[in-house]
């Protein structure tokens, strides 16, 4: 860590000379000539002979805002970045338009452009399915540099061991989180492991669909955002805007960035796309027949791609007189260019598309078969099929070419089908022994019908989220399951394991929703946990009085072998006001009397077992040796804060 801090402490008193040095200085750097460039207040360092070299022009500066409009600027922008990366000017690269228009295409000259730096290069891609995996894509994105033992102990030791959990696997995952500090530890923990990442060479995070990426992994996003200066790393990400469901809040924080450059494609111009007509379907192609493509597909790159593919499988002649054929596939072009070729494929590659859309890229063969009824064996020709028609990927993970194809096979089935598509996904990967977060991830899209499975399978989904800082995640899973509905004897403790989930999320509906759990709760334990978290959910939106009654209720509802829980409680009670726990003296102060003894007299301590060397400061607010003391009883459970894993529930065990 003395050696990350002492090269970060040189490029920043680096880059404040440059600062001082004007506005464009020529100097000597390791026997090549290099150009100090001032962006405002920013400076970076520009291999000029490189990468004028490469696109014969002068790069823009980096570090502010922007966008990018004509193609070489683009690429010349995104050669910028890796190339104030390397030299220790972190920043991200936001790459945003809509579907189709050129995004991924971008990335991957990003990533080729790193490589070719030296750069590590680590890449992930959001899921529209896999939305509610806490820490999914940032699972995808280290995961790969983690799988050696000695790489994991080193990467992650240090200020990089909070992140542990997050990478854990989820039944092995030990211990309850708590909360939002445990969300902050492994956001933090993360930070630590990309820059310990960074001190073997520079790194580049490449992201694509950042619309569909989980929260946690968004949140990671935007904290190493605020971080990345003085770092050789960059983030690349793709981003569609205004996608339905989408945290606009998050991407918007993260697209106003300082260090965010934006980079937006634009559609092809008339000359391109007549240039890409004739590319395919031969020199031949009229005048008349190219300006159709280019109107009926908006110069959408995507779209005019399966428009002509979809014209070549008709067999028409690039003329005027099938310009209405153009016209009649309409502005919906890849939609029905995916649709018409997988009509003209077999029936078993029909239904493999159909498998593969319902449970998302990343399947394994054998799932894909069994959701398609078929052997392993046709189903991994029906496959093959699907690669040649360019509607599934030749190389694995198994997915589609485009989340749009996705799209298309997807909305084309039926409701019904799909009512009964992904219940049956849920209880196939359940066989094959998936994670409860990924069957979680279809009973999210199955209707409600009343099975006790799967009120579990979304419990222990909520478990394993909130274990890896994801209560956003939980809420959603224990919401859905509140719907499924819970039986009689279960259904306390869901919506009790809901009100905790949403306290930690900061949900507005969670103190009223942890007040009726409280209420419903029958077991001793259970009662008082809630009792416990609904003083502390109470203290942040209710008048102290409110919570200081519930926390006393609590206490004194206790049995005495409970007494760990009742000190917790009672430390919740001792933290509120001396006002609403002592009453104020009768006699005014500026009466000139003597104050009454209850006045004066210090607040009882409600926990007598205080250890020697415990106590408050001037402010009366606890000291940091008291606070750690506090959070442990006796017995090893957590007293002020209160666990919230649905494993500490004794009806639950």
């Amino acid at each position: 860590m003395a050696v990350l801090g002492t090269r970060t402490h040189r490029r920043r008193l680096a880059l404040t000379w440059e600062r001082r040095g004007g506005e464009s200085r020529k100097g000597i750097c390791g026997g090549h000539a290099h150009t100090l460039c001032g962006a405002g207040a920013r400076a970076r360092v520009v291999s000029s002979s490189r990468c004028r070299a490469r696109f014969r022009l002068r790069l823009p500066a980096v570090g502010t805002t922007r966008r990018c409009s004509s193609g070489v600027t683009r690429l010349a922008s995104l050669a910028g970045l890796v190339t104030g990366a390397r030299d220790g000017e972190g920043h991200i690269g936001l790459i945003e338009g809509p579907a189709g228009i050129g995004k991924t295409r971008l990335l991957a000259e990003g990533r080729r452009c790193a490589e070719e730096e030296g750069f590590q290069v680590l890449a992930a891609r959001g899921s529209e399915l896999e939305r509610e995996f806490p820490f999914g894509v940032v699972r995808q994105l280290f995961e790969p540099v983690l799988i050696d033992p000695e790489a994991h102990a080193n990467l992650l030791s240090g200020a990089a061991a909070p992140a542990e959990p997050v990478f854990a696997p989820p039944r092995d995952t030990a211990g309850p989180s708590e909360g939002g500090d445990a969300s902050f530890a492994a956001l933090h923990g993360l930070y630590w492991l990309s820059v310990n990442l960074t001190a073997q060479r520079p790194l580049l995070l490449a992201i694509d669909d950042l619309h569909w990426c989980d929260r946690p992994s968004l949140r990671f996003v935007a904290y190493l955002l605020r971080r990345l200066e003085g770092l050789p790393a960059l983030a690349l990400v793709t981003l569609r805007p205004a996608e339905p469901g989408a945290d606009a809040a998050l991407l918007a924080e993260i697209a106003a960035d300082p260090l965010t450059t934006s980079v937006a494609p634009r559609r092809l111009s008339l000359p391109a796309a007549r240039e890409l007509v004739r590319g395919r379907l031969g020199p031949d192609a009229e005048d008349l027949f190219c300006p159709a493509c280019h109107r009926t597909t908006g110069g959408n790159p995507l779209l005019l791609h399966e428009l002509l593919k979809a014209v070549r499988a008709e067999g028409a002649r690039p003329d005027a007189a099938n310009v209405s054929v153009v016209k009649e596939l309409g502005p919906r072009a890849a939609g029905r260019a995916v649709l018409l070729r997988l009509a003209r494929l077999s029936p078993e590659a029909g239904a493999v598309a159909r498998a593969v859309a319902v449970l998302g890229d990343g399947a394994t063969m054998s799932e894909v078969g069994a959701l398609a009824d078929l052997p392993l064996e046709r189903a991994a020709g029906a496959t093959r099929a699907l690669s040649q028609a360019e509607i599934i990927r030749p190389d694995p993970p198994l997915g589609f070419v485009h989340p749009l194809v996705r799209e298309a096979v997807y909305r084309d089935l039926p409701p019904g089908e799909l009512e009964v598509a992904h219940p049956r996904a849920a209880r196939l990967l359940i066989e094959a022994g998936a994670s409860s977060r990924r069957v979680a991830a279809h009973l999210l899209l199955a209707p409600p019908e009343g099975r006790p499975e799967v009120v579990e399978t979304l419990r222990a989904a909520a478990d394993e989220a909130l274990k890896a800082g994801g209560a956003e995640s939980a809420g959603t899973y224990l919401r859905r399951a509140l719907d499924e509905p819970p039986t009689a004897d279960r259904s306390a403790e869901v919506e009790l394991e809901l009100g905790l989930a949403e306290a930690m999320a900061s949900a507005p509906a969670a103190a009223e929703r942890l007040r009726d759990a409280y209420e419903a709760q029958t077991d001793p334990r259970a009662r008082g946990l809630a009792g416990a978290a609904l003083t502390q959910a109470l203290t942040l939106t209710r008048p102290p009085d409110e919570a200081v009654a519930v926390a006393r209720r609590a206490a004194a509802e206790l049995p005495p072998e409970l007494g760990d829980l009742r000190l917790a409680l009672e430390a919740q009670d001792s933290s509120r006001p001396t006002s609403a726990l002592t009453p104020r003296a009768s006699t005014p102060a500026s009466s000139g009397s003597a104050p009454s003894p209850a006045a004066t007299a210090r607040p009882r301590r409600c926990s007598p077992r205080r250890p020697p060397g415990t106590g408050r400061s001037a402010a009366g607010r606890p000291t940091s040796a008291s606070r750690s003391r506090s959070r442990r009883s006796p017995a090893g459970r957590s007293c002020a804060r209160i666990p919230v894993s649905s494993r500490w529930w004794p009806t639950a065990r």
